[in-house]
């Protein structure tokens, strides 16, 4: 089953079940992934103070839609991503040297909500076809040329890394985002401790962590402050006000860890309600 010879189809070879299935593997990664980034960039300025007010779903009814919408025009331009990187198209039953009009690469995946059935149909079928393809008239075969397993791997390698820069960057971008980095920031800065130690002014160095607890209403903001005469690994911790708007209010802002000479104090601010905007 599984790894057998592919039968031939015209000058044609249909694709064989396991380059199938690990091309939907990562069609399915891929538009995954794609969706949680997108979802991550759509969040807007002050995001944290949203969820605080309204915890999102797991599976929201837009999530779902978006997901069975991307499966359905997966095959658009006759490969989807993971058919290209394993070197795969959908070609017409009746003459399998061209691709089959849109619509058709379209409706053919409609059968993919009958999964897992769909998949053992793949298994039963002489000509390696599920039932969208039966449906429709289509038969996936090897793309001619054939692509090498050095340019498949070189591809999903390429792509994956992608993914990953991609969702550093945006992870990064969105923690600056949120209400909590803004009103941190702003203590920071204006902080006079903080500002006789280290010296004006002072500035925000690369990029902070963050430890976002919602349920608990609490956020934890590690910097890296930098003065005119030194800088210091600052702390600044907030709580969550849940009036209406909710708001962060500043709970303590404390120096641990200088990275310049000398000893500076830990330095706790009393609570203080900071605005959002």
């Amino acid at each position: 089953m599984i790894g057998r010879a592919s039968p031939p189809l015209g000058r044609q070879l249909l694709a064989a079940q396991h380059l199938r299935l690990f091309a939907f593997l990562l069609d399915y990664l891929m538009i995954i992934a794609g969706l949680k980034l997108a979802e991550q960039v759509l969040l807007g300025s002050g995001w944290d103070l949203r969820m605080a007010a309204a915890p999102p779903r797991v599976f929201p009814l837009w999530w779902l839609a978006a997901v069975a919408g991307s499966f359905a025009v997966k095959d658009l331009l006759g490969s989807s991503p993971g058919k290209w990187l394993t070197g795969i198209s959908v070609r017409r039953r009746d003459a399998p040297t061209e691709r089959p009009p849109p619509w058709r690469l379209v409706a053919r995946n409609a059968s993919l909500l009958l999964l897992p059935l769909d998949v053992y149909s793949l298994f039963r079928d002489p000509q390696l076809r599920r039932w969208g393809d039966r449906w429709f008239g289509t038969v996936v075969v090897v793309r001619q040329p054939e692509v090498s397993i050095v340019q498949r791997a070189f591809g999903l390698g390429s792509l994956f890394l992608g993914f990953i820069l991609v969702a550093l960057l945006v992870t990064s971008w969105n923690l600056r985002r949120t209400s909590a980095y803004q009103v941190a920031q702003r203590a920071i800065q204006s902080q006079p401790a903080l500002t006789a130690l280290l010296g004006a002014p002072v500035t925000v160095e690369g990029s902070p962590t963050l430890e976002l607890r919602l349920d608990q209403g609490q956020a934890l903001f590690i910097f890296q402050a930098k003065g005119k005469q030194r800088s210091a690994e600052v702390r600044v911790r907030l709580v969550l006000i849940r009036s209406s708007p909710a708001s962060w209010s500043v709970g303590s802002i404390d120096m641990p860890n200088p990275a310049a000479g000398g000893t500076p104090p830990v330095t706790d601010a009393p609570p203080q309600p900071a605005s959002n905007r």
